[in-house]
């Protein structure tokens, strides 16, 4: 494509780099780069403007059909490289489909990493902007910058990437490359987690901190054994169960602790509770409270986290 537009193959890294802007930035501050610090003309900028915006002046177009819009340019449809590629989009758009993902938009300005890609190349989008809240990086907020607008992945195939580290096989004077057939992505760790701290606040969601299904809490003072038998059977059945290993812990801490951390139930064994043979199972949520024979806890606690 930017060789169509006649960009050497000694522009091809920074040219590259350009185009990669588009995300960011109007064409017509790109177009002013490639010509005075890159080299191009008016005339090659021109050229390589209408296959690189194709997608911008064809938003909802179908890929299938934005590919063959590109095989209409005269100056592409007769480059060997050129078809072998839109053959290979289509065939990645077709098994897409047959996938059942509708969510990939092919767009001709991705132009990452294509020095060492040397196939498909990907990027993943948030493209919901998340109306009042902005994105923050590194703890500064970047103003303007709603969240859900960028790249949060990106990725490709590159199968020369690998042969150059391991170095070339064969006798001596036949050595060639060892091409590795690899597929890659990265992702932005630090941006996905601001988009979900950004949608939890925004739809005042909770996330649990722990797989606690249950904890094992006690009304009064002197009963840490009891309290560390009953986790032990109840570890045998196979519920993920805590305790506090303080001796005498508050009880109003350990509610706290568990509506702090959303673990759903509290099993709260005081002295009557031993008399009886019972414990007494709060929703934490709820605040709703019942006794429980021991000799059923175990079904009950299956059927209260089942119905959650």
């Amino acid at each position: 494509m930017f060789a169509a537009c006649g960009a050497g193959a000694d522009q091809f890294k920074t040219v590259c780099s350009s185009i990669d802007k588009l995300d960011k930035v109007p064409w017509n501050e790109v177009e002013e780069e490639l010509i005075k610090e890159k080299g191009l003309t008016k005339e090659n900028t021109e050229k390589l403007g209408q296959f690189v915006r194709l997608r911008e002046f064809n938003p909802s177009m179908a890929n299938v059909e934005l590919l063959n819009k590109l095989m209409e340019f005269d100056e592409l449809s007769k480059n060997p490289k050129f078809k072998k590629g839109i053959e290979e989009l289509k065939v990645l758009v077709n098994y897409c489909a047959l996938f059942g993902v509708d969510t990939v938009r092919f767009d001709p300005s991705l132009a990452r990493g294509l020095d060492y890609y040397t196939g498909a190349i990907y990027e993943a989008v948030v493209p919901k902007a998340l109306e009042g809240v902005n994105l923050e990086a590194n703890g500064e907020e970047q103003k303007g910058l709603p969240v859900g607008v960028g790249s949060v992945a990106a990725g490709g195939r590159y199968d020369e990437l690998v042969g150059n580290f391991i170095g070339p096989t064969g006798s001596k004077g036949k050595e060639k490359r060892q091409d590795v057939p690899c597929v890659g992505v990265s992702f932005g760790i630090e941006r996905l987690f601001a988009i979900m701290e950004a949608k939890m606040q925004i739809e005042q969601m909770q996330v649990r901190t722990t797989e606690t299904q249950v904890f094992i809490a006690s009304a009064q003072k002197n009963l840490l054994q009891e309290r560390m038998k009953l986790c032990g059977q109840l570890w045998d059945e196979g519920f993920k169960v805590e305790m506090a290993y303080k001796a005498n812990p508050k009880l109003l801490t350990q509610l706290q602790y568990c509506e702090d951390r959303l673990i759903p139930l509290v099993l709260i064994v005081g002295e009557r509770e031993l008399q009886e043979g019972v414990v007494k199972l709060r929703n934490v949520k709820t605040r709703e409270e019942e006794d429980v024979p021991l000799a059923n806890l175990a079904d009950t606690l299956r059927s209260a986290l089942s119905s959650m």
